[in-house]
């Protein structure tokens, strides 16, 4: 019966990490080589927030909160020089693709919940939750930046609970509808992938990712929990049973190498 929250907020950026061994090395060349060295793009914040409390005192309570996280971070591409005698292998200048490149990540967090001491016998909640995430990856190393891939998750949930108890007896009834959306995309779909395979290794991409899958799975739901802890016998016991209804819908789309490939060796 009394309003309460809390916050939070965190912070870390490249300064506060050390280099790695591959990060120490480009370093050393170089200052050998005359120039200075950038560090990386990397920081991260982290925020999140919570507050609560009655709308009527003894009955009707609220609560909310978020979460967001920003990341900027870096991935290193370092394709190597083709061997001498295999000009085919290199006429699009491989190397001009290394570096340092972004890879960030989003992510926001929601969650709000409304309850309701109805009598003493009956209570109700209403809650509504939802997440919403980016995150660029999936290249660095061998793969160009071009390579990345864009993977993504939209979930909502949706709940109206109401509970009714008498005695020994407990009925539970949940109607919910919840959307979930996951998938990914290349970054750069209108560069074909090209492949360069190397006598001496494998092997080295450039130009977009090549699948590209989505999966969405909603639709309302009810379920009904039915308790009943008055039977004694030999000792205390508890009977349970209920029933579940579920109407989803699942569109999935796999388009697993539709980005074309090209291969070079």
């Amino acid at each position: 019966n009394t309003w309460e929250g809390n916050a939070l907020f965190g912070y870390q950026n490249a300064s506060m990490v050390g280099l790695d061994s591959f990060e120490r090395v480009d370093k050393a060349n170089a200052i050998k080589a005359g120039g200075t060295y950038k560090v990386p793009q990397y920081d991260r914040a982290l925020s999140a927030f919570s507050i609560g409390g009655p709308i009527v005192k003894d009955k009707i309570h609220v609560f909310g909160s978020y979460e967001g996280n920003i990341q900027n971070r870096s991935n290193r591409v370092a394709i190597p020089t083709p061997p001498s005698g295999f000009a085919a292998l290199d006429t699009v200048n491989l190397t001009q693709y290394n570096g340092n490149f972004g890879s960030p990540f989003r992510e926001n967090l929601f969650f709000g919940k409304i309850s309701d001491e109805i009598n003493d016998k009956s209570s109700a909640e209403l809650s509504i939750s939802n997440r919403n995430e980016t995150d660029i990856r999936d290249f660095g190393g061998n793969n160009a930046f071009q390579e990345a891939s864009n993977n993504h998750n939209y979930n909502t949930a949706v709940q109206l609970k109401y509970s009714y108890f008498t005695g020994p007896w407990l009925n539970e009834s949940l109607l919910s509808y919840t959307s979930f959306h996951r998938g990914f995309s290349p970054n750069t779909p209108s560069v074909p992938n090209r492949l360069f395979i190397y006598p001496t290794n494998c092997c080295f991409q450039i130009g977009g990712y090549t699948s590209q899958q989505e999966y969405i799975q909603k639709g309302p739901s009810f379920r009904d929990d039915l308790t009943y802890t008055g039977f004694q016998f030999a000792g205390d016991h508890v009977f349970k049973g209920g029933l579940s209804l579920d109407f989803p819908t699942y569109d999935v789309n796999k388009n697993n190498n539709g980005l074309p490939q090209f291969q070079y060796q």
